[in-house]
């Protein structure tokens, strides 16, 4: 790795919010990429692909703390002062650091975790994309919902709601674009979970089998 991409990812954790509270957290390139990743999403046409969202992303964090991190790399090489990186330098740092996360299983995690928490901003009704199997509770992978209900809004094409729906489908197409972009289509797995039994409590269990 280029020194000037360590130093970059080194300065990432020391402006996290978990490094002003001295705890330690492994994962504050990751959390940035994926806070820029979506909004760098939101820049494309509805029709453009998910092709170099990565990088743009990461460009894009490197660009937004360009001169911040001049300043840290001044106080860093105290002896000497050094260039403000170029552009060049800016575009060498992203290319590194997108091949870092390119199947970085941290990254696809935190990725997979924020599709699921739009999912539950947009789909208020958790029964769309869950199912329910006596205590185990079946639950569709983000990417399942998304394109399902993309589907369904391309179907309802000539009718009045469709005007409605038409930015729900921009929404979607956003958040599809970044899980193509970084989660392979073979890793779109339903998540299986158990559902608790509550256990009776020793003093009630009298009680509950004479009822």
């Amino acid at each position: 790795m280029n020194a000037i991409t360590e130093e970059f990812i080194n300065y990432i954790k020391t402006i996290s919010i978990f490094s002003k509270l001295n705890k330690c957290r492994d994962n504050e390139i990751e959390i940035a990429i994926t806070q820029a990743i979506f909004k760098e999403s939101e820049k494309r046409r509805m029709n453009e692909s998910e092709k170099g969202l990565l990088f743009d992303a990461v460009l894009s964090v490197v660009k937004y703390n360009q001169n911040e991190f001049d300043d840290y790399r001044a106080k860093l090489y105290r002896s000497y002062n050094p260039l403000p990186l170029s552009d060049e330098d800016h575009k060498t740092i992203a290319n590194e650091i997108s091949e870092m996360m390119n199947g970085n299983e941290l990254f696809k995690r935190t990725i997979e975790s924020w599709l699921c928490s739009r999912r539950k901003d947009i789909f208020e009704n958790e029964y769309l994309y869950t199912k329910y199997l006596d205590d185990v509770l079946i639950q569709d992978h983000p990417m399942m919902t998304f394109g399902r209900n993309i589907d369904y809004i391309e179907r309802c094409k000539g009718l009045p709601e469709y005007l409605i729906l038409i930015e729900r489908k921009q929404n979607l197409i956003n958040l599809v674009r970044v899980g193509n972009a970084v989660l392979p289509r073979h890793e779109w797995k339903s998540k299986v979970i158990i559902r608790p039994t509550v256990p009776i409590p020793a003093k009630n269990q009298n009680l509950a089998l004479n009822f």
